[in-house]
């Protein structure tokens, strides 16, 4: 499961921390312990409807049809059950 941080906590982190007047130059490592330090959220990746092996488009339209689900759906929507497809035969 990937960790995330939200990125206006991660540059506020930073900026606190470099506040010493001047213009403030960090090491990789000094970075890595700063953001460390930034609360995470446990998050997944999600494959979208459009990019799944499972969705049919309906003609010219954007919206299709999911064979796991046996439904329409919209390319932009997303479920625990999406995989990549590899072809760009849709």
């Amino acid at each position: 499961m990937d960790k995330c941080i939200n990125l206006t906590d991660a540059l506020d982190a930073i900026r606190v921390k470099g506040k010493t007047g001047g213009l403030q130059v960090y090491f990789g490592s000094e970075v890595r312990e700063i953001l460390k330090g930034i609360p995470t959220a446990d998050a997944v990746s999600v494959v979208r409807c459009s990019d799944c092996q499972f969705f049919r488009k309906y003609n010219n339209d954007d919206d299709g049809h999911c064979e796991i689900w046996f439904k329409g759906v919209m390319a932009n929507d997303y479920c625990s059950y999406g995989e990549v497809n590899d072809e760009e035969s849709n």
